[in-house]
């Protein structure tokens, strides 16, 4: 199985064969080292292919997305992947956008191990990893060591991912009729459906300082990978009583909701 296999034209008109050689050599590994390690789940090698390297370039190359995709930029970027594991989507994200670092941050030593060593493997000089939790990253990494995107795949739900990319996720630009304004701080989250937001999960959304950019459905992927992008922009301040601390998302009934 090679991804040149995978039936979905934008995969041979978007990547380099230097592009599809790392791609290839990065499911190689997680095959044979995260799969049995239990980094990823049991699969085959097509549904390895589909489920974790498609499913983690198909916002970057899909026509529904690719013009609006943050990362097709030119300017470097800042994405910071919380919660990568062994580095879906980012490591294949950082195949395809060589412009910008990816910063890769997990809770289990195990994980990040195996995602530096993958990315060393590959030969990725624009990905840096950390072992912690994202509310200890500035007092552990620096305060200025901030993102541009957030990028959210099998994370956590989706109000918590967004209050919890407040850690790391830069300011909204400021606006003062003189300076060139920058481009929006994004929140990016793969999911497969629209999220029935209340109008008390909208609100929350609106609390964190976000604002709804779209919801992305990949119809030209539908058929091999039901998958769909939720982008947010950071627009103002959150509310003074956001990010909280764990105990306080942990328990608050709205984020089990909204999902």
């Amino acid at each position: 199985m090679q991804l040149s296999d995978i039936a979905y034209a934008p995969l041979a008109d978007n990547l380099t064969e230097g592009q599809r050689r790392q791609l290839e050599a990065y499911a190689a590994l997680l095959f044979a080292e995260a799969m049995p390690a239990g980094f990823i789940g049991d699969c085959t090698p097509e549904e390895l292919f589909l489920r974790h390297i498609l499913d983690s370039i198909l916002p970057a190359i899909a026509p529904e997305s690719q013009v609006a995709f943050p990362l097709n930029s030119a300017v470097a970027l800042s994405v910071f992947d919380l919660g990568a594991g062994a580095g879906l989507p980012s490591l294949p994200l950082a195949v395809l956008f060589p412009q910008h670092e990816f910063h890769l941050l997990d809770s289990q030593e195990k994980r990040c191990r195996f995602a530096q060593s993958a990315a060393a493997a590959v030969g990725l000089k624009n990905v840096h990893v950390y072992h912690g939790v994202v509310q200890d990253f500035a007092q552990k990494y620096g305060k200025d060591n901030k993102a541009d995107v957030v990028v959210f795949r099998a994370f956590r739900k989706i109000l918590v991912s967004l209050e919890l990319a407040l850690h790391v996720l830069r300011d909204a630009p400021a606006s003062d009729g003189v300076a060139p304004r920058r481009a929006q701080p994004k929140v990016l989250y793969w999911r497969s459906q629209r999220v029935p937001f209340s109008e008390e999960g909208l609100a929350r959304v609106s609390d964190l300082g976000y604002n709804i950019d779209n919801f992305v459905k990949f119809t030209s992927a539908e058929t091999i990978i039901p998958r769909g992008l939720y982008t947010f922009s950071r627009v103002r301040a959150a509310k003074s009583a956001f990010p909280r601390s764990w105990k306080k998302i942990s328990a608050d009934r709205l984020v089990e909701v909204e999902s």
